[in-house]
């Protein structure tokens, strides 16, 4: 049992793996907006994408995962948990309806 538990903790992904996975998935969901952008159209999104992520994402580590979670638009919402190495996005749709409530990528 403390075996198992010892390799829920050594594996329990840190923060930057969170962010990256939910900066993925943020622009694999915008994609489709800006295939009609230029490259620095393109390029500035990316930017944007990456700020809001880098300030509004926080990881709450529980030793054996992680959770991210992130404050759009003045809703928090959890985004992603992670275990054993891997990071799992939970609550997508309600995070793309948060974002898409912005109207920043139009």
């Amino acid at each position: 049992m403390g075996l198992v538990l010892a390799v829920f903790i050594i594996s329990a992904p840190d923060g930057y793996v969170h962010r990256d996975r939910v900066k993925e998935e943020l622009r694999q969901l915008m994609s489709s907006r800006l295939m009609k952008r230029t490259g620095a159209s393109k390029q500035l999104n990316n930017a944007m994408i990456d700020f809001t992520v880098d300030h509004s994402l926080y990881v709450d580590d529980y030793y054996f995962c992680t959770v991210g979670r992130m404050t759009i638009g003045g809703s928090e919402v959890s985004t992603s948990v992670g275990v054993l190495g891997k990071v799992f996005l939970i609550n997508e749709e309600r995070v793309k309806q948060q974002v898409n409530s912005l109207n920043i990528m139009k």
